[in-house]
């Protein structure tokens, strides 16, 4: 009975040794061992050494980010609406470098916080590619205050093979993809209501030659007259001054005026 226990307790023993490799090596596999450079970042020490270089420009950096309370940022009673990242430069083979503050508008970057925080819980540290701003708010009585403010970030990819897009290009590219078709959509509107129209407007006016030619066909003097003037215009029908004639002495001989005038006047040399 005791050997079966004991067998029993080793069998324990060695699963769970098993899933704590199994569970040490899937960390491993999802560590980061090194941060991919892209090759448009710029250092933290060439911010420093020239930040009136890169006042008002984008500017990248590579390493990670904790976060810090809520800051005012020099904002009357913005005290809750941004964020204080404290960003940690990090080499390609994951060596500390230089720091800097860099103050994130709450709004923009819950998604960014909220990852950075659970990541904090877990005792890890998250590569991130930051994209920044000098300001004026970055110098205090004309010296850099190594303070900067977040435009964009991205994370690594789960392979560890890139960066992912970034955050807000990505939106710009799904606002324009959207603009497109919502322009396409009103473009088709437009093409729909002018057809629309233009087959509104052919109604009418085959209702109107109609009208005119059921007049002039029950010898209607105003039916003869309009359908003379539709011949000699080619409006609705096809060009025939001889009809036109036609139509123009029988409404003449009804006494229409407007028939006669019209008559004479084409009939003159």
């Amino acid at each position: 009975m005791k050997l079966k226990i004991i067998a029993a307790l080793v069998a324990i023993v060695t699963a769970s040794n098993c899933n704590a490799r199994a569970q040490a090596t899937e960390e491993n596999t999802n560590s980061v061992t090194h941060l991919p450079l892209v090759g448009d970042e710029t250092s933290v020490s060439t911010l420093i050494a020239s930040p009136t270089k890169f006042l008002n420009q984008p500017v990248i950096l590579v390493g990670s980010l904790d976060v810090h309370n809520y800051y005012n940022f020099e904002y009357e009673n913005a005290s809750s609406s941004y964020f204080s990242l404290n960003f940690i430069e990090l080499t390609k083979d994951m060596k500390r470098n230089k720091s800097l503050t860099i103050y994130a508008e709450r709004n923009m970057t819950a998604p960014l916080v909220d990852r950075i925080l659970k990541a904090q819980q877990n005792a890890r540290r998250l590569g991130v590619r930051v994209k920044v701003k000098i300001t004026s708010r970055s110098f205090s009585y004309e010296k850099f205050n190594e303070n900067a403010e977040l435009l964009d970030w991205q994370f690594l990819k789960p392979d560890h093979s890139g960066w992912e897009a970034w955050v807000k290009e990505s939106e710009e590219i799904e606002i324009e993809k959207l603009n497109k078709v919502r322009q396409a959509e009103l473009d088709k509107q437009r093409r729909d209501a002018i057809k629309a129209e233009e087959k509104r407007k052919q109604a009418a006016a085959d209702r109107a030659l109609k009208f005119n030619q059921d007049l002039a066909d029950k010898g209607e003097a105003y039916g003869q007259l309009r359908m003379g003037e539709r011949y000699l215009k080619g409006d609705g029908v096809e060009k025939n001054e001889a009809k036109a004639k036609d139509y123009l002495s029988k409404a003449a001989a009804q006494g229409n005026m407007e028939a006669s005038n019209l008559l004479i006047k084409i009939s003159s040399p």
